[in-house]
Parts: C-alpha cells; structure tokens; sequence
C-alpha cells in the first residue's frame, strides 16, 4: 500500500530533479446534466486526435459514471480507483489503447472514496508525465459537485457539451457561473451535441450566448455542433468508436471541425512556450 504521504513526497522529488520541457494542454468535458453524450463525443474525439499524429492521454474522472473503457470495450484490470487507494502508482493505470492513445480507467461511484486533495494530487501526476504526450483530455462527471469544480480549476481549457433543450441550457449556465466565480480566465468552449440540425445548435449555442453575456459579462465559444445521428446510436452500441469504420460524412465532419479547433488552441500553447 502506498501512502497518500509517500506519493506527494515522491512527487515533489520529481518535479525538483526534472526540468520539464513543455506543459501541454489539458482540455475537460463537462456538462451540467447527464445524458448529453459528452463520454461519446471525448471518446471519439481522442481517437480522431490520435488518427492525426497527436499523443493523447484519455482520462476518465467521470466518478459517477465511468464508462469510457465499457465503450471501448475494454476491461483494463487496473484504474484510478486503485491510484486514489494508494493500491498503485499512476504511471501503472495507464492503457494503451490504439497506437497513440492511453486511457486512465475510472470506476463507477469512485466519488464519495475521495477528496479534493486526490484530484489536486491527480493534476500533478498529470503534470509530471506530460511530456510524453501532446494532449490530455479527461471526461470530467457532470453537474456541479465539489470534484467537478476541482477539474474545472485545474485545466487549461474547459469545454462544455450541451443540448438544445432548454434545461440543458441552463445547466450549461450554471457551469458557466462556477468558472466565473473560480475567477477562469480561458476561453469558455461549447460543444453541441444531439442536435436535429446545425442551425438548432447555433440556436442552442445563441440562447447560452445570451444569457452569459447579459448575466455574467463574458463570452463563449462555439468549437462545433454533432446532429443527432443513427451512426453515433451504432457506435454506441457496437462499443467501437467512429472512426475506422464506414459512416456518414456529415458526423466525421463535424468531428473534423472540433478536432481543427482543438488543435487551434494546442498550437497556440505550443507558441506561448517558444
């Protein structure tokens, strides 16, 4: 068993003997409801990443619902759980998936196991190993509980999946809220998922728009909206991503259009470091 104590310490003696060379991009999902398709939408979006030459390291700290492996189906036998209980060492819960992307498992109902100091402490490993990877995506829980707060303070860029009904929207808000009063100063991204059409999603995004500008003074973003689709249904239930396979042009495009974007922001980190 190795101590909560140990692993801070042993952190520390890290980050003093290495002299790390970039700190790349850490982007979270997070919705304020359950249900909008934000596992599938990072699941794919990772894969589409990898496909394009980037490193990426697939995290799941989605502590209510962990089911990013159950839609890969696969079962690796170790994951956060076992970090977070001092079981393992975080380099040992990372699995390779497919040729230039790694998955941290997480586990169902890990939630009311830890603190706010472990998704601190999750961070710094995080830190300690990103140069071996170009991004980071991690599937955050939804709503607004004390630890999606914690991932919201730590990442680089938050991206918020929404629908186009109108409490999704306002859960989108409320999500919007908790990164104004945590003082976040990057850009707030939107994705819309599910919607029945493009100009439904701008309609979406429009409302969400409003209401930020008019309550909270600031702007957000627009990264891309996925229609509803009976390929993402198959996918879904085929437990395969996307790509790889034949599906429609229209989905794979918009994927495109998230990943162009995402990769805007992972250039413009890149040139801040030079």
């Amino acid at each position: 068993m190795i101590s909560q104590a140990k692993r801070i310490a042993d952190l520390t003696n890290d980050f003093e003997r290495k002299n790390r060379q970039k700190d790349i991009p850490i982007f979270s999902f997070s919705s304020g409801k359950g249900g909008t398709g934000k596992s599938f939408l990072i699941l794919n979006i990772a894969v589409k990443l990898a496909e394009l030459g980037n490193k990426v390291l697939l995290v799941d700290a989605d502590f209510n619902f962990a089911n990013l492996n159950t839609m890969l189906n696969i079962n690796p036998k170790k994951n956060l759980s076992d970090y977070f209980l001092g079981k393992e060492k975080f380099e040992n819960i990372i699995y390779s998936v497919i040729k230039n992307l790694d998955l941290i498992s997480g586990i169902s109902g890990l939630e009311s196991r830890i603190s706010e100091i472990d998704i601190n402490r999750m961070f710094l490993e995080l830190q300690r190993i990103n140069n071996e990877y170009d991004i980071i995506l991690i599937d955050n829980s939804s709503g607004a509980s004390n630890f999606t707060v914690a991932v919201l303070k730590n990442s680089t860029y938050n991206i918020i999946v929404l629908n186009t009904d109108p409490t999704s929207v306002m859960d989108s808000y409320v999500i919007l809220k908790i990164l104004k009063q945590i003082n976040y100063l990057n850009d707030r991204l939107i994705i819309v998922n599910k919607s029945l059409s493009t100009e439904d999603g701008e309609i979406g995004f429009e409302n969400l728009k409003r209401a930020s500008l008019h309550f909270l003074k600031f702007p957000i973003k627009l990264m891309g909206v996925v229609n509803f689709s009976k390929d993402a249904m198959q996918s879904v239930k085929n437990q395969k991503p996307l790509f790889g396979e034949n599906h429609s042009k229209s989905i794979l495009d918009e994927f495109k259009i998230i990943c162009n974007e995402i990769s805007v922001y992972m250039q413009v980190d890149n040139n801040r470091q030079i």
